[in-house]
């Protein structure tokens, strides 16, 4: 899914979780809960396809020759989003954690961040958004690479969430 605000997001989750009865409650990972999935449970790998090499035929980025890097292989370049399992999943058999698009996180946007656990944060001015995009070059796929919108209302095809469940 792209095109959705941190509010989009909120309302959607709502909905989900009244119509489970309260078996299982859905809400957006931590910054921290979506690098230890992206990290296959905290593994030191650069990217979320299991590895330290960015590769296109891997997961969706702007992989183009001309933003080659020396961890990652040059390789098509999509230029939008693709339908999820679209690359093969990494170790944990979770889809697109690197590129396709950003990932809302409920994490409040810190400029120094540190990978501890926190709590979701109710009101924030600014929410972290990670994994990267179609768009992002390959430094900006990276596991430990984080970015922020300023207003959560900010939605286009380069946005998307996932959900953590708890219970």
């Amino acid at each position: 899914m792209e095109e959705v605000s941190r509010y989009n997001v909120q309302e959607f989750i709502r909905k989900l979780n009244s119509r489970h009865g309260g078996k299982y409650r859905f809400r957006l990972p931590t910054e921290a809960e979506w690098e230890y999935a992206c990290r296959e449970g905290g593994r030191k790998v650069r990217f979320c396809n299991s590895s330290d090499l960015a590769n296109p035929s891997e997961m969706n980025f702007n992989g183009s020759a001309e933003k080659k890097e020396p961890y990652s292989v040059a390789g098509e370049y999509l230029e939008e989003t693709t339908p999820a399992e679209s690359f093969p999943p990494n170790s944990l058999g979770l889809y697109d954690m690197s590129g396709n698009v950003w990932e809302w996180t409920c994490s409040e946007y810190q400029d120094r961040y540190d990978g501890s656990e926190e709590r979701c944060a109710d009101q924030a001015d600014r929410y972290s958004l990670r994994g990267g995009s179609w768009g992002s070059f390959p430094w900006g796929v990276r596991a430990a690479y984080r970015n922020h919108h300023l207003l959560p209302a900010s939605r286009n095809d380069h946005i998307g969430f996932r959900l953590a469940r708890d219970n």
